[in-house]
């Protein structure tokens, strides 16, 4: 079962659901390479993401990895693409 931020069904259409979502951090990275997204590219920066979520950050603070895993190609910063996830902190 994945870990999912926790949201609330405003609405609900065949095709759509409107959900109004609780607060959260988001942990970022740019892929690299030339074309920004390739296989290689891609395994490198959620590696990063993972290391990052599982402890290696200034907090050495543990974190959920959540779903949706979002791709998004920068227009301005030329062809790179950054891989984005939703985080929870773990409680204590």
């Amino acid at each position: 079962d994945l870990e999912t931020v926790p949201f609330r069904i405003l609405k609900r259409e065949d095709e759509y659901e409107i959900r109004q979502v609780e607060s959260y951090y988001v942990a970022e990275t740019t892929m690299p390479g030339r074309t920004g997204f390739d296989f290689s590219g891609s395994s490198q920066s959620f590696n990063v993401l993972a290391s990052y979520l599982f402890g290696k950050n200034t907090r050495s603070e543990q974190m959920e990895m959540t779903t949706p895993v979002f791709t998004r190609k920068e227009e301005v910063r030329g062809e790179t693409m950054d891989m984005t996830t939703p985080v929870i902190t773990k409680k204590a």
